[in-house]
């Protein structure tokens, strides 16, 4: 939730099981005593909550336990009480490797997780684990259902529907798909996604139906027609016609841009649902089909990084600014880079996103500056050798960032591009950016570049803003980014200790 809405105190376990709704069936709430009998180690009394196996037979020995104490290892029975965890899982390797989890006392690892359910599950353990440690009581869905009746009509129509998955639901190899056409949310308004529909038959999440607090975003893999990918506002939509053809079921939208249609092959059962909803939403006046920004404090980000931020001794101005672009990193790196009126949203100040660019597409070919928007285009194919892949690897903190090797792209149906070409401005809370493209000298939209642009670029502001929270905000760009990463890492424990809250998990 990037916004707190206060809701009913929960009890720890039921806290976990309402947390996990949504989720694979593969992930067992509560576990059942014959999938426990599997154990080959004792939990002492400890009562079982979530039960992540991770093997073909379900034999229980690769996997997750969580119970009211601890997160243990179904690989080895190692133990992590739960009040020790403060973040992850990581995976320096990848993710089809070993990882870790974040402690006081050093790095805790976690087995190599092979099906995709079994990490998302993990990550969301890792996630509920340590919003309870810092107080948090309310559950997803209790905080979804005091947001507004838009959200509510999601909650109690959409996530009850077959084939519809809840944002916590989503795994993080599926968002990659998702983030293709949930991009262009309004982030800092609070635009919220709220549910999602996987039209892929092998999950790949790159083709569906993305429903947020205010708008409807479609995609299908042709993307050659306005009914192929298209975002549409509720207000803007005037009614919805169901129709039944013999495999797919449609939704026509009547909206005031002319008609829609959203086709539903994979997920079918899921369109009745959908003509629901739509329906629950037209019964609203137009101006009132979207639910208003929560007035609490942000919460998503890395929470570690907000502790930090607020062991800076900044002004509540300052730290409030801060605060704000790690909710807006957070939403970018979760549901696809936000967007207003044409431009993206980085959370990066102008200056820290002209140092940031550099890593992703190589120095730039040419630059001016007109006092209010920044231009820089870079050359394509670019001189991997020398650019970007030379620049990441000269610092430590960075060198995990392959470069993004665009090359030469060719836009559907047009020409092949040769120059990228970034447009940045400065606005409250980060900067305003536009990537097109340069062919034959004539500017045109690149979308396939853009994507490609904000791959890379997602990963840099991520470290940059990292180090902002960690070292300050006052630091110039250039001296920021030459700070070794062992140095970060320290004063990054020192401000997390002095200002981390009382373990508090476990009951």
């Amino acid at each position: 939730m990037p916004y707190r809405v206060v809701g009913p105190e929960l009890p720890f376990y039921e806290y976990v099981r309402q947390n996990f709704t949504g989720l694979p069936q593969e992930v067992q709430v509560h576990p059942t005593p014959d999938r426990l009998a599997k154990l080959r180690f004792p939990i002492n009394g400890e009562h079982p909550l979530v039960l992540v196996d991770d093997t073909i037979m379900q034999s229980a020995k690769v996997g997750i336990l969580l119970t009211t104490n601890a997160l243990y290892s179904l690989a080895d029975g190692q133990r992590l009480d739960l009040s020790l965890i403060r973040g992850g899982p990581h995976y320096p390797n990848g993710e089809d490797e070993a990882g870790f989890i974040d402690t006081p006392n050093g790095p805790f690892a976690v087995p190599q997780l092979t099906q995709d359910y079994a990490r998302g599950a993990l990550h969301r353990m890792v996630e509920i684990v340590v919003a309870w440690n810092h107080g948090e009581r309310t559950s997803a869905p209790a905080e979804l259902a005091l947001r507004g009746p838009v959200t509510r009509a999601a909650l109690h129509v959409l996530h009850a529907a077959p084939k519809v998955l809840t944002p916590w639901g989503v795994s993080r190899k599926k968002r990659e798909g998702i983030r293709l056409f949930s991009r262009g949310m309004d982030h800092p308004s609070g635009e919220e996604l709220l549910a999602v529909i996987d039209e892929t038959t092998l999950g790949k999440g790159d083709e569906g139906v993305v429903f947020t607090d205010r708008a409807v975003h479609v995609r299908n893999e042709a993307a050659s027609s306005p009914n192929d990918f298209f975002n549409v506002p509720y207000a803007h939509i005037q009614n919805v016609t169901p129709k039944r053809g013999l495999l797919e079921r449609k939704l026509v939208l009547a909206t005031s841009l002319g008609p829609r249609e959203i086709t539903l092959i994979t997920a079918a059962d899921a369109a009745d649902a959908v003509h629901r909803f739509f329906m629950t939403v037209l019964q609203m006046p137009p101006h009132q089909r979207h639910d208003p920004r929560p007035p609490n404090a942000p919460l998503l980000g890395d929470r570690v990084l907000h502790t930090c931020v607020d062991g800076l001794g900044l002004t509540p101005e300052v730290a409030g600014d801060l605060h704000a672009r790690l909710v807006l990193q957070h939403q970018n790196e979760q549901w696809g880079r936000g967007e207003r009126q044409g431009w993206a949203f980085s959370p990066l100040s102008l200056g820290d996103l002209r140092a940031a660019l550099p890593y992703v597409l190589g120095q730039p070919v040419g630059e001016h500056w007109d006092g209010t928007v920044m231009t820089l285009d870079f050359s394509l194919p670019m001189n991997i050798g020398s650019g970007a892949k030379s620049m990441a690897s000269s610092l430590v903190g960075l060198a995990m960032f392959a470069t993004v090797g665009i090359g030469w792209i060719s836009v559907p149906k047009g020409p092949k591009i040769s120059t990228v070409r970034c447009r940045a401005y400065a606005q409250p809370g980060g900067s305003g950016i536009r990537v097109t493209g340069i062919a034959n000298h004539a500017e045109l939209e690149a979308p396939a570049i853009a994507n490609a642009v904000d791959s890379g670029l997602v990963r840099v502001e991520q470290e940059i803003l990292r180090r902002r929270c960690i070292l300050g905000p006052d630091m110039a760009a250039a001296e920021l980014l030459s700070v070794d990463d062992d140095s970060v890492a320290r004063r990054a424990h020192e401000l997390s200790v002095a200002r981390s809250p009382a373990p508090t998990a476990g009951g």
